[in-house]
């Protein structure tokens, strides 16, 4: 029965297509292949990717470790009018890569089945194009799956998406969604090592920050690559002095010009509220890790300095007053392999890069500690040409009645 089900779907896959490629227009070209690179890090863990082909009705679910295998295979619906999504209500399905922003699981009888998994479109290149809409889903269905049969989202039936949900990992899994493949996954993946040149290359072009974090440091990294747009991820460690450790996530979108660099468009980077403390840096043994200890809250009085010294901080680092900027920090400042004075020839060298930075801070968050206060908020940073947001932290010590900043990550 599963079969001959199979075959019925693959039919009708068959005259849809057939339907689509006689009625479209030109603008939307439902016929296309897709052409693009994956390349694929991972210092010991799987990464797990899934690929969405249109015309095939296909959703893909891979893992990379070793080798690059073929996890699982389900039959899905996709938009039920050909081509990319434009705008909304186009009934279309959005081509490119896509993260979990949400997931929602509902018990009762509903067009979206058991559960639905929010995608993040649009991403920055669609809005660039100009392309808008949103309610794009991963999700189940209660009726008969038929191809080409939703308003943009990708259904598949319950029981497939059962399986499939425990991959479906919010803001850490891509789904890829493309019209056709024109070559095999296996053609379009290239596995990096931590010696390998390309990943060196393709560090150095994300930052000079990211540059400059210890191979050793680096979890994963995947970075998909079509023409001159390209998406990224990488997750790595950093450490406060010997016994700290952060673990980082930053997701960014690049631009490829003229130059043929690529340039980071805009960016979010985020890293965990709750450090492990060790009993010293991994590489000088491998002892467990502990829970980090509940800091002590925050006094009213002291609270309200800490507010009124982030501000001033913020201020002057949006109109540029570099003076006023580095005096908010300690003398003994570093941020990964910067101290005090690289720090300053690095804001000073973006000061004049861009013509504007505007940075706004929410969501503030204070509790003391016993060299000072730790202090966490949302930041948005944007200037003429980068854009970037996360949650960042902020370790503060106390010198001469004045607070200064010792430590930042974000």
């Amino acid at each position: 029965m599963t079969r001959v089900i199979s075959i019925l779907f693959s039919i009708a896959i068959l005259l849809n297509t057939v339907l689509h490629t006689s009625s479209c227009t030109a603008s939307v070209s439902p016929g296309k292949t897709d052409t693009f690179s994956l390349f694929l890090y991972s210092s010991g863990q799987p990464i797990h990717f899934i690929v969405v082909e249109k015309s095939s009705q296909r959703l893909l679910l891979f893992s990379q470790e070793k080798t690059l295998k073929l996890l699982n295979r389900f039959i899905c619906a996709t938009g039920e009018n050909p081509g990319t999504k434009l705008i909304s209500g186009d009934s279309r399905t959005p081509e490119g890569v896509y993260f979990i922003t949400r997931y929602y699981e509902d018990k009762k009888i509903t067009v979206f089945g058991s559960r639905a998994f929010h995608l993040d479109y649009p991403n920055i290149f669609d809005k660039n194009a100009g392309h808008n809409g949103d309610g794009i889903y991963i999700h189940g269905t209660n009726r008969q799956l038929l191809p080409f049969s939703t308003n943009g989202c990708i259904t598949l039936n319950n029981d497939d998406l059962d399986i499939l949900a425990p991959y479906l990992t919010i803001d850490t899994i891509p789904v890829i969604i493309v019209n056709t493949l024109d070559t095999p996954i296996n053609d379009r993946t290239v596995s990096l090592t931590a010696h390998d040149n390309r990943l060196t290359d393709l560090l150095k072009q994300f930052s000079p920050d990211i540059a400059g974090i210890d191979r050793n440091l680096i979890k994963t990294l995947i970075f998909f690559h079509k023409g001159d747009s390209a998406v990224a991820t990488l997750d790595y460690l950093t450490f406060d002095g010997d016994r700290i450790r952060y673990k980082n996530r930053k997701k960014m979108y690049l631009r490829r010009g003229l130059s043929k660099k690529w340039r980071i468009l805009y960016s979010t980077q985020f890293q965990n509220g709750i450090p492990a403390i060790l009993a010293v840096h991994p590489g000088k043994t491998n002892l467990a890790t502990k829970t980090f200890p509940q800091a002590e809250v925050v006094k009213p009085d002291e609270k309200e300095e800490i507010l009124n010294f982030i501000e001033h901080w913020r201020t002057a680092w949006s109109r540029k007053n570099l003076s006023s900027y580095i005096n908010c920090y300690s003398p003994s400042f570093r941020s990964g392999r910067l101290d005090l004075e690289k720090w300053r020839k690095k804001k000073n060298r973006l000061n004049r890069k861009y013509a504007f930075i505007n940075v706004t801070i929410n969501n503030i968050k204070i509790k003391l500690t016993e060299s000072g206060a730790i202090a966490t908020f949302d930041q948005s940073y944007i200037s003429d040409q980068y854009k970037t947001s996360g949650r960042k932290t902020l370790h503060l010590i106390r010198k001469d009645d004045n607070w200064l900043i010792q430590r930042e990550y974000m």
